[in-house]
């Protein structure tokens, strides 16, 4: 969830968590829907790291909620995450020709 939420900052820079769901569900990468739960966790996290910062947004006719941004650390963090993905899509890759030669 971390790199989806991430990347989805990234490209929007601010925007709040329902948003974030279904922006991540619609992404299709991963194999199961998006919990809001998990999401809320992680960006609540991503916050106390650093990466990721929220203000609360009371405009509007409904509820305040928290609008969220990714900070220059979390766009350096998501290149880092998009690195390992990359290197661990090619060992898998590599991994799957091995076993294609196998009879």
């Amino acid at each position: 969830v971390e790199p989806a939420l991430l990347y989805l900052l990234a490209k929007r820079d601010i925007t709040h968590g329902y948003d974030l769901i279904e922006q991540a569900n619609a992404l299709g990468i991963c194999e199961t829907t998006v919990d809001a739960g998990a999401v809320y966790r992680a960006l609540r996290q991503l916050e106390e790291a650093g990466l990721v910062e929220s203000t609360w947004n009371t405009t509007g006719g409904g509820p305040a909620r928290r609008d969220y941004a990714v900070t220059d650390a979390g766009r350096a963090h998501l290149k880092a995450w998009a690195d390992v993905l990359r290197r661990r899509a090619d060992m898998m890759s590599r991994f799957a020709q091995l076993c294609d030669e196998i009879e």
